[in-house]
């Protein structure tokens, strides 16, 4: 068995459910690079019986991980670690980049307990606090992006203190994100997403999920951005590997 795997201790006696455990190691060890993309990853049986867990305790945290995009399945080969996509830089300097001044509109904050998906991919136990907050994102007067974000509380006291720009605020009180994994699909729009984005119901947008890390590697913020795709611009360099040597 890889010994990476072997490293992956849980403790028993705390209150995450074990499955929640090891979803968030496993996460925390991929988006380390501890793992290459394109690595298989050993089945659920080898799983269970190397660590000492339950078939289902595998199966669910493994559901986890596949939901943060991390990795993927191939139907008859298994389950793989996923590529990681382009970075995306923050909206503030999206916008200024394109010659547009950066605005936010608070729809919704609040101090509460993670969630689930909140308390895995920012390392949290369940009775932690949290900062949350839905705001609308405008260029130039017009709206662009929903972004939904969470943080640790000690990160983000209070949300209405951040003005326009949340990474510019994290930076400003020594929480800078210096690292960020995300996870970017295409999705449609429903009636409310439309309504706030001045859109259709079903007009084609973008997902972005992104967990981003501060420079000790903790993660920090938990985010889903909601984009009208037309604003948005991804780059990527990819290259053949070089053939092998005779």
């Amino acid at each position: 068995m890889d010994p990476r795997w072997l490293d992956l201790k849980l403790d028993e006696s705390a209150d995450t459910p074990l499955y929640l455990q090891l979803a968030a190691k496993l996460a925390k060890e991929i988006n380390a690079s501890r793992w290459s993309a394109g690595e298989v990853l050993p089945s659920e049986r080898l799983l269970s019986e190397s660590l000492s867990l339950s078939r289902e305790t595998i199966r669910r945290a493994l559901e986890v991980v596949q939901h943060q995009g991390l990795i993927h399945r191939r139907h008859g080969l298994g389950a793989f670690i996923s590529p990681r996509l382009p970075r995306l830089y923050g909206f503030t300097e999206m916008a200024q980049a394109k010659g547009c001044k950066s605005e936010s509109v608070c729809l919704m904050h609040q101090r509460s307990t993670p969630n689930v998906d909140e308390a895995v991919n920012l390392g949290l136990a369940f009775g932690d606090e949290v900062s949350r907050m839905k705001r609308l994102r405008l260029a130039s007067g017009v709206a662009m992006a929903v972004d939904v974000n969470c943080l640790p509380v000690d990160c983000l006291p209070d949300p209405l203190a951040l003005g326009h720009s949340l990474y510019a605020y994290l930076e400003q009180t020594h929480h800078a994100v210096v690292r960020a994994v995300q996870h970017i699909r295409a999705i449609n729009a429903d009636a409310e997403l439309a309504d706030l984005v001045g859109g259709k119901q079903g007009d084609a947008m973008l997902l972005v999920a992104r967990v981003g890390y501060d420079a000790q590697q903790r993660a920090i913020e938990r985010s889903f951005s909601y984009c009208r795709q037309e604003f948005f611009d991804f780059f990527t360099e990819l290259q053949l590997p070089s053939p092998p040597e005779h």
